[in-house]
């Protein structure tokens, strides 16, 4: 409900942190497709699941110490990301 009422409000950019904490498999799914679905909007997803990362972003920053240290196209990023701990 909060999220249409932000889409209807004219909203670009949402920020979504941790938006899979405390889900099951299927509604972080659900919640990745239905992110995916909407056109015109940009979403930030901070978020320490990598599985959820693998199948919905587009694209992929990894921190260390506050700092930017990978940026890229998931594909990209993803096979070097266990240099900085990060196990996809």
């Amino acid at each position: 409900m909060t999220l249409a009422s932000l889409l209807a409000s004219g909203v670009k950019i949402f920020l979504l942190d941790e938006p899979t904490t405390g889900q099951d498999w299927y509604h972080r799914k659900k919640l990745g497709e239905e992110l995916r679905s909407i056109k015109d909007v940009a979403f930030l997803v901070v978020t320490h699941d990598p599985k959820f990362v693998e199948c919905f972003a587009d694209r992929l920053l990894i921190m260390d110490n506050g700092r930017i240290v990978l940026e890229g196209d998931p594909d990209d990023i993803i096979p070097i990301a266990d240099k900085y701990g990060v196990i996809i």
